[in-house]
């Protein structure tokens, strides 16, 4: 965050502002994110990622993941 210039991030409950953030309070904000592989008779049909909102964005950027990461190729 600060070789970003970031002062703090709204990861705190109810969107609060938090200066340092702890890996639990990162972690909480990809809860819920899941990507859906659809199938049939065992046939790859279609992949369905996940919509990550801006902080989750911000978040892998400052991390260093990419949002693709774990993306099967097709």
């Amino acid at each position: 965050m600060t070789r970003d210039g970031i002062a703090e991030l709204p990861l705190c409950h109810e969107q609060c502002a938090c200066t340092a953030p702890t890996a639990t309070r990162i972690f909480d904000t990809f809860v819920g994110v899941q990507r859906h592989h659809l199938t049939h008779d065992g046939q790859h049909i279609q992949v369905f990622d996940p919509e990550l909102t801006a902080l989750q964005h911000q978040l892998l950027e400052l991390l260093a993941i990419p949002a693709n990461t774990g993306t099967p190729s097709r």
